[in-house]
């Protein structure tokens, strides 16, 4: 669903906040399909934003499978998705466990856990699931942030009954950090294994 004129203004929107963007695209395997070539790619991104003295770090990593056909992309599907946002002198770090893949109608866990020791510090938080939809690329949604008694977010979903792709979201906020990230889960008729994980 997603259009020439909102992918051109998306990407103008993230040159414009993050002008110091890098990315790095590594060709993982091809193979000859008739007179079209099928190429998997890794591609990371990273930037920093400046926000009145403040930085705010993105990392993002996405894995997909490009056909072409006469030097041109004429199908490109994304395999894996996760973007990291973080700022503040001391964001949380965090793991991430959630499949790539389920089922339709299936459940499934999605736990952001902070990987270090809080201290003293209150930790605040929310996760949420939506669909991918094109305008999401340009307008984030709005999170109601609760107060957490452990260290993260755990949360048991259900698949939607059909195919689709959904993004699965988690803030956490502590006195002097804040971490958002953001995964594509699919939902599949069958999950298979043979995906590898994203790093």
């Amino acid at each position: 669903g997603l259009t020439r004129q909102l992918m051109m203004q998306a990407l103008t929107d993230l040159w414009k906040r993050y002008p110091q963007l890098t990315y790095r695209t590594e060709l993982k395997d091809w193979k000859t399909e008739g007179n079209s070539i099928v190429a998997e790619t890794v591609t990371n991104i990273d930037g920093t934003q400046m926000t009145e003295g403040k930085a705010t770090k993105l990392e993002s990593i996405m894995r997909s499978r490009q056909r072409l056909e006469n030097q041109k992309i004429v199908q490109q599907d994304i395999l894996g998705e996760r973007t990291q946002i973080s700022s503040g002198a001391k964001p949380p770090a965090v793991q991430i466990n959630l499949p790539e893949q389920v089922g339709v109608g299936q459940p499934y866990n999605f736990d952001v856990i902070v990987t270090e020791p809080l201290g003293d510090d209150l930790l605040l938080g929310t996760a949420t699931e939506e669909p991918i939809k094109p305008e999401r690329f340009l307008k984030p949604a709005n999170l109601k942030l609760d107060l957490l008694p452990a260290g993260g977010v755990f949360k048991l979903g259900k698949a939607p009954n059909t195919k689709s792709n959904r993004w699965l979201s988690a803030v956490l906020i502590r006195g002097d950090g804040m971490t958002m990230v953001t995964q594509r889960l699919m939902v599949v008729d069958r999950p298979t294994n043979s995906a590898a994980p994203l790093q």
